[in-house]
C-alpha cells in the first residue's frame, strides 16, 4: 500500500542520459545501429569491388601502354618546373588517351594466336608486306592481351633510353649465331723436337753433316728432270718441268753459296784464334766482307771458261743497269737525216748560184760580201752534216752493242 505523500507530485519526461546509463553491451541493438552497420558493410564491399575492377583492368593493360605511360612521366621528371601550355596539353591528350585504352582493355578481348600460327604467317608473308604490318600491329596489339603485346613489342624497335646513364635497351627476338667460340682455344703450333730448346744450341754445321744425304736425293731428282724433258713431247709438259729443274737449282746454288759464306767464316775464326794466342786484338769480318771473300774462293775454284762466262754476263748485267739510268736518246730515222744532208747541199748551191749572177750586176766588193757569207753558210752546212754523222754512227754502234749483247 503507497504512503500518501504531503505535496502534490507531477510526472517529468525521462532525459537521454538516463537511457544511455542502463543501456549495455548485453542489450539487444537497436533499429538505427543495424542500419548503420549495413550501410558500413555495402560501402566496404562496394571499395573491394571497384578495386577488384581496377586489378582486373590493370592486368588487361597491355605491356606498350604501360611502356608509354612510363616513358611519359619519365620526360615529365626531366621537364623543368616551368614547362610550356603545349606540352602540358599534349601529355593531358596522353593521360586521357590512356585511360581510354585502359577502359577499353576490360571491355574488349583480342583472341589469342598460337606460336605455330604466327611462325606460318611470318613465312608466308613477304619482307614488305611484313614492314606494313609492323606500323599497324604497334596500334593493334594495345589492345590486345599481355601475350601478343609482348610480341609486337619484341618486333618494334628499341626503346630510348630514360637516361643516359641507364642501359641500352635491346629487343630479345634478335637470332644469336649458332656458331660461337665459347672457349677460345689457343691456336696450335707444329714444332720439330729436334730443333727445340731441350734439344741443346742448335749447330748449322752438324745439322748439314747429318743431313746431307738430301742433298744426294735432290742432285738425282734434277738428273731425273733432265731425262723427263728430254723424253716429254708436249711444251706444256717441258715448261712445268723446266721451271721445277728451274727453282731446284737456284735452291742449291744459295745453298752452295751459303757453303761458301761458311767457310769464310770458319776459316777466319782460326785465324783470329790463332792471332788472339798471339796476343793480338780480333778482327771481325763484315757481312760484305765475307760474301766479297765468297765470290773470291768461287772464281778460283771454277775453269777459264766458266769463270769469262761468268763475267760476260756480270758484265752485260752491270751495262744493262747504266742503259736504264741514262736518258733515252732521240731516235731519227735515216731517211730523215738523208734529205736534211740533201736540203743542205741544195742550199749551197743555190747560194753559189745567187752570187754568180750577183756579181754580172754588182760591183766587185758587193761580190766579196757574198762570198764571204757564202763560205760562213758552207762552213756552218759542213758542221751540221758532221754532226748528223756523227750521231749516225753512234746510233750505228749501239744498235751493233745491243744485238752482240
Amino acid at each position: 500500500m503507497p504512503l500518501p505523500l504531503g505535496k502534490p507530485v507531477k510526472a517529468r519526461a525521462a532525459d537521454e542520459d538516463d537511457y544511455e546509463e542502463y543501456s549495455g553491451d548485453d542489450s539487444s541493438p537497436s533499429v538505427i545501429e543495424t542500419g548503420e552497420n549495413e550501410a558500413d558493410e555495402i560501402l566496404s564491399s562496394s571499395d573491394e569491388d571497384q578495386e577488384e575492377d581496377v586489378k582486373d583492368k590493370l592486368s588487361n593493360i597491355s605491356f606498350g601502354t604501360l611502356s608509354r605511360a612510363q616513358e611519359s612521366i619519365s620526360k615529365k621528371r626531366k621537364r623543368p618546373a616551368g614547362g610550356d601550355d603545349e606540352k602540358e596539353d599534349k601529355l593531358e591528350a596522353l593521360r586521357a588517351r590512356l585511360r581510354e585504352l585502359r577502359e577499353a582493355s576490360g571491355v574488349e578481348s583480342a583472341p589469342k594466336k598460337n606460336k605455330k600460327d604466327k611462325k606460318e604467317d611470318g613465312k608466308s608473308t613477304t619482307k614488305p608486306a611484313a614492314k606494313k604490318s609492323r606500323t599497324t600491329k604497334n596500334d593493334s596489339d594495345d589492345d590486345a592481351s599481355d601475350g601478343s603485346d609482348s610480341d609486337s613489342d619484341e618486333d618494334g624497335a628499341p626503346h630510348a633510353r630514360s637516361s643516359k646513364h641507364a642501359p641500352m635497351s635491346q629487343v630479345s627476338n634478335r637470332q644469336v649465331t649458332r656458331k660461337r667460340q665459347v672457349i677460345d682455344v689457343p691456336k696450335r703450333q707444329v714444332r720439330d723436337p729436334r730443333f727445340g730448346p731441350l734439344g741443346g744450341p742448335v749447330d748449322d754445321t752438324e745439322i748439314s753433316k747429318k743431313y746431307s744425304f738430301i742433298n744426294d736425293y735432290q742432285d738425282s731428282e734434277m738428273a731425273e728432270l733432265k731425262a723427263a724433258i728430254k723424253k716429254s713431247k708436249s711444251e706444256d709438259d717441258k715448261a712445268v718441268l723446266k721451271r721445277k729443274l728451274l727453282s731446284m737449282e737456284s735452291k742449291k746454288k744459295a745453298r752452295e753459296n751459303k757453303e761458301r759464306e761458311q767457310e769464310v767464316i770458319r776459316e777466319h775464326r782460326k785465324k783470329e784464334k790463332e792471332a788472339i794466342a798471339q796476343g793480338k786484338n780480333p778482327f771481325y769480318l763484315k757481312k760484305s766482307e765475307q760474301k766479297q771473300q765468297a765470290l773470291v774462293n768461287k772464281f778460283d775454284s771454277m775453269k777459264s771458261k766458266d769463270r769469262e762466262r761468268l763475267i760476260e754476263r756480270r758484265r752485260k748485267k752491270v751495262s744493262q743497269k747504266e742503259k736504264k739510268m741514262m736518258p733515252a736518246p732521240r731516235r731519227i730515222p735515216l731517211l730523215l737525216r738523208l734529205l736534211g744532208l740533201l736540203l743542205a747541199f741544195l742550199v749551197v748551191f743555190l747560194a753559189l748560184f745567187l752570187l754568180t749572177v750577183l756579181g754580172t750586176f754588182l760591183g766587185l766588193f758587193v761580190v766579196l760580201l757574198l762570198v764571204l757569207l757564202a763560205v760562213l753558210l758552207v762552213a756552218l752546212l759542213l758542221v751540221v752534216s758532221l754532226a748528223i754523222v756523227l750521231l749516225l754512227c753512234s746510233g750505228l754502234l749501239r744498235v751493233l752493242q745491243d744485238r752482240l749483247d
